[in-house]
């Protein structure tokens, strides 16, 4: 049988190695306390460096799209210039004109003159019953011309 004493200094000596392993652990935890801190503001950083570069890339993205579609909205332009000057010279009057002419056989109408008529040989016209004479119409002729009336 174990005495008292026997039975305390057990008790005791159980307790001091706890305490030493328990004195073991603490600067441990406090080791893996720091570590654990010091991995996740590390893991944080990285994370924060990662988005930025992220970030930029797309910037990056944009700006090159943008870039692209001026390049494309210029060259749109200068497509619709030339056309709009292509429209032009196509519809240009002396062009039609050319090509009514040579390719389709068409003539500019001849002159086409108006005799204007007065009230009164009007009546006169309209009182004879006989068509005019050659003699009528050249006097008709004679007195427009001398009016310059001709146009």
């Amino acid at each position: 049988m174990q005495t008292a004493r026997e039975i305390y200094l057990q008790a005791n000596l159980t307790e001091a190695v706890s305490s030493r392993q328990a004195s073991w652990k603490k600067p441990l935890k406090r080791k893996r306390q720091k570590y654990r801190w010091l991995f996740l503001a590390s893991f944080i950083i990285f994370s924060l460096v990662l988005i930025r570069v992220y970030q930029q890339t797309l910037i990056n993205q944009v700006s090159m799209q943008i870039a692209t579609s001026k390049l494309k909205l210029e060259r749109q332009r200068k497509i619709r210039k030339d056309l709009t000057n292509k429209i032009m010279a196509l519809e240009a009057p002396g062009r039609v004109e050319r090509i009514a002419k040579n390719n389709l056989g068409m003539t500019n109408p001849t002159k086409v003159f108006y005799l204007i008529v007065t009230d009164n040989s009007f009546r006169a016209y309209r009182s004879q019953e006989e068509p005019l004479t050659e003699r009528q119409i050249q006097r008709t002729e004679n007195l427009i011309s001398s009016r310059n009336l001709w146009r």
